[in-house]
């Protein structure tokens, strides 16, 4: 969602713009500042009680959260956004709570909860008007077709699939190319799993030339999809080639988890085929095991970052709740 006008007042005003600013944040996959970002105004607009900037606040808190693996913390801030007027009134923060809901049901793999909200989120959509409407059944579409991929049911992946390419007809293509590519790579993944591996390769290569030409900074999904279709195709090499370029993205963007995970695979896939790329199977398992601790200290700054804004949000209640205490003595 988008802050729809500035608020009226000067501490209002500065609330809306510590948002525009968590999302710019939250786009331009910067966590931690995304998540100082909505703290601050988090807290401003609770001293104030302006009811949107604190359900919109919740959200962004709540969003940055779920990315970093606070997964209850998170849960309780989507909490904070449901007890809120404006998101009672408001049926597109409605509909992307859902959503938030949804994607945190479904990194911790409870399908049957993200299905329920993902749901939530399409009847949500029905009252929405015009673009708006298109990508939240687009958004849902597509986490439905993920849910139904891991659950191997690839009838159900392939009609969320047509359903995101029919919700896509009419929209600028610039203003939504990371809809066009997630498209087309969950087509390319379907008729990789399918063995239809021209199709699939036909389908990744319109993620490639989308994110060329619109020089889209994250692209390792894609890269991932394309390693995957050649290891399946037995092109073992060529996929170990491409396999690194998607770790090079995620080492450039900070996606470190995925970053620990790849190494990890790597490790693995280097032995298994008995194969070397920029790095042999023991370096790939050094960097996973010996050199894990440099990427647990990225993930910590991070969390450092987030714990420290949340011990200072908790001292301000434990604060209010003294002042409170004494004035009633």
């Amino acid at each position: 969602f988008t802050l729809r006008t500035f608020a009226g007042n000067g501490r209002e005003q500065e609330v809306d713009l510590l948002l525009d600013k968590a999302k710019e944040l939250h786009e331009e996959a910067k966590t931690s500042l995304q998540f100082e970002s909505a703290m601050k105004a988090l807290n401003l607009a609770n001293e104030d009680k302006y009811d949107e900037g604190i359900a919109k606040a919740h959200f962004w808190v709540a969003d940055a959260m779920l990315n970093i693996g606070l997964y209850k913390d998170a849960f309780k801030h989507l909490e904070g956004v449901q007890t809120t007027s404006y998101f009672k009134d408001e049926t597109e923060m409605q509909a992307e709570t859902h959503r938030l809901k949804g994607k945190g049901y479904l990194i911790l793999k409870l399908f049957r909860q993200a299905i329920q909200e993902f749901q939530l989120q399409l009847s949500c959509a029905k009252v929405l008007k015009g673009d708006l409407q298109k990508k939240s059944y687009i958004k849902a579409y597509a986490n439905l077709s993920t849910v139904f991929s891991r659950l191997d049911k690839p009838d159900s992946v392939f009609k969320y699939i047509q359903l995101q390419l029919e919700g896509l007809r009419g929209l600028d293509e610039k203003e939504n190319v990371l809809l066009h590519i997630a498209v087309y790579d969950d087509l390319g993944t379907f008729y990789t799993k399918k063995g239809d591996f021209v199709k699939a390769e036909l389908n990744l290569k319109k993620s490639l030339a989308l994110i060329e030409k619109y020089k889209a900074p994250i692209f390792y999904n894609t890269y991932t999809y394309l390693a995957n279709l050649e290891q399946a195709k037995g092109n073992y090499k060529k996929a170990l080639t491409l396999f690194e370029v998607s770790l090079a993205n995620m080492e450039k963007v900070g996606v470190w988890d995925a970053v620990a995970r790849m190494c990890k695979f790597l490790a693995y896939y280097c032995r298994y085929y008995n194969l070397q790329g920029k790095w042999t199977a023991d370096e790939y398992d050094m960097a996973y095991t010996w050199g894990k601790d440099s990427l647990d200290n990225k993930n910590k700054e991070v969390m450092d970052a987030v714990m420290s804004q949340l011990v200072q949000s908790k001292e301000k209640e434990s604060a209010k709740k003294i002042s409170k205490s004494i004035t009633v003595a």
